[in-house]
């Protein structure tokens, strides 16, 4: 991504964190915690039944966010300037679906449409005109990001960052073409 080259060179002292490579990068939907292997079999039928009646759509990029703050910033998001029913309707169908097929009490999702760039080893700064000139990067293109599929991924922290595996993937609008098989 551009404004990851341009955030990079306007805050050299971000080097050595935790960035997010580009085959990593995605939008977190809802959090499931532990799933036993026996629970997947129900999650990926109730999420079939679910994914196939919602379209795909996309997600304009609105510019970069220090996270919680500039001056004690954590990580470093790329947030969506669109207005976000398609998204929220998504959260509210994965997680109603997979919470119902693993047997876990109902939640109201309330994740904030974001793609991670950065986790920072620990409190950091992020100057302004850093954040700015990288904001400006990602969003003077007019870059959209398309949501066609929903994959659940086991995610494992390590030093260097997450290290993702991909466990199955259903395409949004019953489109079998992007279907994975489960691992």
């Amino acid at each position: 991504m551009r404004c990851t080259q341009s955030l990079r060179a306007a805050a050299p002292e971000w080097g050595g964190e935790k960035w997010v490579t580009a085959d990593n990068l995605h939008a977190t939907v809802s959090f499931l915690g532990e799933v036993p292997t026996s629970g997947l079999h129900q999650l990926s039928s109730s999420m079939d039944s679910q994914l196939g009646s919602i379209a795909p759509f996309s997600l304009r990029f609105g510019g970069l966010q220090a996270i919680p703050h500039p001056s004690r910033c954590r990580m470093i998001w790329a947030s969506f300037s669109d207005d976000h029913d398609s998204f929220r309707g998504l959260c509210t169908a994965v997680a109603g679906s997979a919470f119902q097929a693993l047997g876990r009490p109902p939640h109201r999702p309330s994740v904030k449409p974001h793609v991670t760039l950065c986790r920072a080893r620990g409190v950091r700064t992020l100057s302004d005109v850093a954040l700015t000139g990288a904001s400006v990067a990602l969003t003077s293109d007019d870059t959209f990001m398309s949501v066609l599929s929903v994959t659940l991924f086991s995610s494992r922290l390590t030093k260097r960052g997450p290290v993702y595996e991909v466990l199955e993937s259903w395409p949004l609008g019953g489109n079998d073409d992007d279907r994975c098989v489960p691992r």
